[in-house]
């Protein structure tokens, strides 16, 4: 990683309770050390409320709101924003506004699940005009190591092979 992490905003996505698993169980350690590393951290959190499409077409009804599925599976660095959504995207309105009103224009990404929170939250970052890095070893997906590399495979193609850290 280059040393301009503390000019980069680290952005945690969804690394909650009810995602950790044998395939996901070392994100919680690497989230907490690389918090020590950057100066402004934010972080989201995923819930499932009952209107959703997770419930609705996929009938998927984890993750229900104020479960503790939904608590976050580190400590998050004090002071640093939580962004609760309920879609697959980190950059919801709040979130793009608040990396603007803080100077923000590189945006470091790690968490669960590579293959489509990461992967979609990296893709929207880049089109709304930020510089994009996941950083792979702090990634991961709760259905495995395939899903995992498939998800860095195809945000290569979208962010630019050089923006995956490993």
């Amino acid at each position: 990683m280059s040393n301009n992490m503390v000019d980069s905003l680290l952005l945690i996505i969804d690394v909650q309770r009810g995602f950790i698993n044998d395939n996901t169980k070392h994100i919680p350690s690497k989230v907490t050390e690389l918090q020590k590393k950057y100066g402004p951290v934010a972080a989201t959190a995923f819930q499932n409320p009952g209107h959703s499409p997770f419930r609705t077409i996929l009938n998927w009804n984890g993750f229900s709101p104020r479960s503790e599925e939904t608590d976050l599976a580190y400590v998050l660095k004090p002071g640093a924003p939580l962004f609760w959504k309920s879609d697959y995207s980190g950059p919801t309105n709040k979130i793009l506004r608040f990396l603007t009103e803080n100077g923000i224009k590189t945006v470091d990404i790690c968490g669960i699940n590579t293959d489509v929170c990461v992967q979609y939250t990296a893709l929207s970052l880049f089109q709304s005009g930020f510089r994009v890095r996941v950083i792979a070893d702090a990634c991961g997906s709760t259905r495995g190591l395939e899903y995992h590399r498939a998800g860095l495979l195809c945000v290569s193609h979208g962010i630019g092979k050089d923006n995956i850290v490993v």
